[in-house]
Formats: structure tokens, C-alpha cells, sequence
């Protein structure tokens, strides 16, 4: 269990070093670090848990080994009992290393369970902040071409409400006309239309 335990913790290991190096903010780069952290130290206390494990199991089969023999060279009937007697405490003294060992496991799991959540999180964070740079960037170019394109463009009020105008290139050639009303103009719907509108007319 700990070794599939680690080599998750690893798999994630080269994930976080590279979302560390790729946040500019300080604040996002101290909470990766931190978790980081906790991951390798996650990873130390899984191998050390292994190694623990290891070493219980071999001490036990030493220790059964040894009773073994021992119950072997005794003959008389007090000696047998004395002889169960130890390894009954023994074995009592085993199970409650067992029962610890599993709960720092289940401690364990719920921290790498906790810390992989966080994980997830901030994968989605990463990929929401990435979508969101990518609008923004195709947004600015959009606005800086229609700029480009409608800073010859000419405005003509008929009465109260109509508007019309016209489009052309910095030549003043490719004349194209539009029209709008004042109602529209005051409403961020009417003028997203007008804009949409206008870059139809340029693209």
C-alpha cells in the first residue's frame, strides 16, 4: 500500500514544479510551494511507513521463529504454559503495533485524499485563468483592429433619434454605411450590436 501510495505522491511531484514555475502572482507561488511541501513530506512518511512495515513483519517472523525453538526444547507442562503465556503477550503487544500502524494509514490517506482535492483545484484554477487570458488577449486585438479601422468613421444625427454613418479605411476609400438610433446607443446592448455592426462592416 505505501509504495502505490508513493508513487501517486510522485506522479503529482513534476505537476507541481512546473505550476509553481508558471504563476507569476507571489501569493499563488507560496501556496504551491506549500503544497509542495506537504507532498514530499507525504512521500517521506510513506516510505517510512514502508520500511516500518518491513521491519515489523520481519521482527515478528524472527520472534515466531525463536518461540518456535524455544517450545521445542521445553518438555514439562509449566514450561509449555510459560512458554504461551509470552507469546500471547507477544503476540497482544503485535496487534496493537498493527492497529496503530493502520491508523496512521487511514491519517494518511485522508491527508494524500485532502491534498489531491487541492491539487484538482488548482489544475481548474490554472486552466480557468488560462481561458480567461486567451479572451481577454483575443478581445484586445479585436478592439485595437475595429480602433484601427473606425477612427475614420463619421456620425450624422436625423432628428431626435436616427443615427447613421459611415466606415471607410484610412484613405478615406471603401466607404460603408451604417445606422443606429439613440435608444440603442444608451443601452450596452445596443451598442455591443453597433460594435458586432461595425466590425461586419471591417472584417
Amino acid at each position: 500500500m505505501a509504495t502505490a501510495t508513493a508513487e501517486l505522491l510522485r506522479e503529482n511531484l513534476e505537476y507541481l514544479e512546473q505550476l509553481k514555475f508558471s504563476y507569476s502572482n507571489d501569493q499563488d507561488t507560496e501556496r504551491v510551494e506549500r503544497m509542495q511541501e506537504s507532498y514530499n513530506g507525504m512521500l517521506s512518511t510513506c516510505l517510512r511507513k514502508e520500511s516500518d512495515i518491513r521491519d515489523t513483519i520481519k521482527e515478528l517472523s524472527t520472534a515466531i521463529s525463536s518461540k518456535q525453538s524455544e517450545l521445542e526444547s521445553y518438555g514439562s507442562q509449566d514450561s509449555v504454559e510459560g512458554l504461551m503465556e509470552s507469546l500471547r503477550h507477544d503476540i497482544g503487544k503485535t496487534q496493537q503495533r498493527v492497529k496503530d500502524m493502520s491508523r496512521e494509514e487511514r491519517e494518511l490517506n485522508e491527508e494524500l485524499e485532502e491534498l489531491l482535492l487541492k491539487i484538482k483545484a488548482s489544475k481548474e484554477h490554472r486552466l480557468q485563468e488560462q481561458r480567461q487570458t486567451t479572451l481577454a488577449e483575443q478581445r484586445l486585438r479585436h478592439e485595437l483592429s475595429l480602433y484601427a479601422h473606425v477612427s475614420r468613421a463619421t456620425l450624422d444625427a436625423d432628428g431626435d433619434e436616427a443615427v447613421s454613418g459611415a466606415v471607410s479605411d484610412p484613405q478615406g476609400h471603401d466607404i460603408r454605411p451604417f445606422s443606429t438610433t439613440l435608444s440603442d446607443l444608451r443601452s450596452a446592448a445596443g451598442r455591443s450590436a453597433l460594435v458586432n455592426e461595425l466590425w461586419g462592416l471591417i472584417d
